[in-house]
C-alpha cells in the first residue's frame, strides 16, 4: 500500500462469492468496500478490522464449492490484486 506524502491511504475492494453452479451467492457483488482510508503512520503493519462480510449458510444452498474472490484495489498507489479462496459446503 502506498501512502500520499501526508501519510494518508486510499485502499477499498471487490467481493463477489459464486455459488457451485457458478452464480452469484446471495447478491454478494460487493463493489469498492472501503477498507483502510487516512492517515496512517507507517504501511506495513496495519490491521483493519472494521470491513466484515458476514457469510452463513442456509439448509436450502446446494452442497459444492464456493469461491470467494476479491480484488484489492490501492488508489494511491494505482495498483490491484485478485485472492481467492474456495469454501465446501457438505451437507
Amino acid at each position: 500500500m502506498e501512502l500520499t506524502e501526508d501519510l494518508k491511504a486510499a485502499v477499498d475492494d471487490d467481493i463477489q462469492i459464486v455459488d457451485p453452479d457458478n452464480n452469484l451467492y446471495d447478491e454478494t457483488d460487493l463493489k469498492r468496500q472501503e477498507v483502510p482510508h487516512g492517515k496512517y503512520g507507517t504501511r506495513f503493519v496495519i490491521f483493519y478490522n472494521k470491513g466484515v462480510v458476514m457469510l452463513r449458510f442456509e439448509p436450502k444452498d446446494k452442497a459444492g464449492i464456493y469461491t470467494v474472490k476479491v480484488e484489492i484495489h490501492d488508489r494511491v498507489g494505482k495498483k490491484s490484486v485478485a485472492l481467492e479462496e474456495k469454501i465446501t459446503l457438505q451437507k
